[in-house]
């Protein structure tokens, strides 16, 4: 699935989203350009804030960093870099859903479960994957490590099967909250109309963003396995 373009006019909106927020969590963009490889030398760091920020998204967009990817992918990943530093940023989440849903396309809608975690909730999510397996042993489902062979690009496939399953069932704790990448997958399931289903597995005070908060959510406390997975097989 080809990695769609992002508009000049979203790109603007973007960096600017993106240096008001790292200017406020006193970001130094030296330090994200080297977690992506790219040398701060190539980039004139004595211009206004806004303006080197355009620049840093130009350059992710036209795919200058090979470990972030290139167009909408490789804006996601600075996105979620951003983010992460700063423990979490509800209008970084907010922007990386927004990305994924500009990131159109037909969908298949072939029956299969998409499991969209953060890493930190790995351990859970694999009970999660081989209950469903045990129940359904024929159905395609979703998990990054398990699904991406080696040498795919990882980006192109998620992006791939966030926009061909029917389902995405997100594991929804704090650690998914603050993960901007994960967002960024359900925008990319919203936009394709696929069913997403939110799995209350914490408590938290925090606000749900409203695109999560607006789904039936399913739970159960504490923590059953093979009633989650049921309920999600049900849901096909």
């Amino acid at each position: 699935m080809q990695t769609p373009e992002l508009e000049r006019s979203k790109m603007v909106d973007v960096s600017r989203k993106l240096s008001t927020n790292a200017i406020d969590g006193n970001i130094n963009p030296s330090v994200i350009l080297s977690l992506f490889e790219l040398s701060p030398g190539q980039f004139n760091l004595a211009v206004p804030a806004n303006d080197l920020w355009l620049k840093i998204v130009e350059a992710f967009h036209s795919g200058k960093s090979s470990k972030a990817g290139y167009r909408i992918d490789a804006i996601a990943r600075l996105v979620d870099t951003v983010a992460n530093e700063l423990q979490g940023n509800a209008e970084l989440n907010q922007l990386a859903h927004d990305l994924g849903q500009s990131s159109h396309s037909s969908s298949s809608g072939q029956k299969a479960i998409f499991l969209s975690y953060s890493s930190k909730d790995k351990i859970a999510v694999d009970r999660l994957y081989d209950e469903i397996i045990k129940q359904a042993p024929s159905l395609s489902v979703f998990q990054d490590y398990r699904s991406i062979s080696p040498g795919k690009d990882w980006l192109d496939v998620i992006r791939s099967a966030a926009g061909t399953s029917s389902i995405m069932a997100c594991w929804l704790t704090k650690n998914y909250l603050k993960s901007s990448f994960c967002q960024y997958e359900i925008g990319l399931a919203d936009a394709r109309g696929a069913t997403i289903i939110p799995v209350l597995a914490d408590t938290f005070s925090s606000k749900t963003p409203d695109y999560i908060s607006r789904k039936q959510m399913i739970s159960k406390q504490p923590i059953d396995y093979q009633w989650i997975a049921q309920e999600l097989i049900n849901a096909l």
